[in-house]
């Protein structure tokens, strides 16, 4: 299964959303990555935890990197930037 999330300070959000996320950005965009992952591993139980991956690129990699370092179970991290 491949879960894709996207967090809601995308560029087309607006200021406000922008501003709600500047002094915690870890925080509010696991919110997001979290709120689809954990209904697809507990309600539907198709998420084998021993396997979960995660990757992104720009700001994706530094969530990725964030994730991986605030919650352990994560496998194959795959990040990147220009």
């Amino acid at each position: 299964m491949i879960l894709t999330t996207m967090p809601i300070f995308t560029s087309t959000s607006g200021e406000a959303a922008s501003t709600a996320i500047f002094p915690r950005p870890g925080v509010a965009a696991r919110n997001d990555v979290m709120a689809g992952l954990a209904p697809s591993r507990e309600k539907l139980g198709i998420v084998d935890q021993d396997h979960v991956g995660a990757s992104g690129w720009s700001y994706g990699g530094y969530m990725t990197a964030w994730l991986t370092g605030h919650y352990p179970g994560w496998k194959a991290p795959c990040r990147a930037a220009r």
